[in-house]
């Protein structure tokens, strides 16, 4: 089934490294049959497309996921590393990243 990640956000337009900040957002199964899990890949990046280039931060796994249905979530944490430079970035999420 497809996954799709209907929002993602987070509470702060200043992030410091090495300082945790709380994510929220929902992701979608977009078919008929549930999904026994499905992880979510968090990485940091200079552009708005993810690459090679980019920053594995962490992932998320949710399990299960309903047919048709809505998941959302806001307990999650991410940190950024403790060597990222200043500036600015954007954070992505993809959906079942690792497939």
């Amino acid at each position: 089934p497809d996954i799709l990640n209907n929002s993602f956000s987070y509470n702060s337009n200043t992030v410091s490294a090495s300082t945790p900040f709380p994510v929220h957002g929902s992701i979608q199964t977009a078919a008929a049959g549930s999904v026994s899990n499905c992880k979510l890949g968090y990485y940091l990046s200079t552009d708005n497309v993810l690459s090679a280039n980019d920053t594995y931060l962490r992932d998320t796994t949710f399990s299960p996921l309903p047919a048709n249905g809505v998941v959302n979530y806001s307990y999650l944490s991410i940190t950024l590393p403790s060597t990222t430079a200043a500036g600015s970035y954007y954070l992505i999420c993809k959906a079942d990243y690792n497939n």
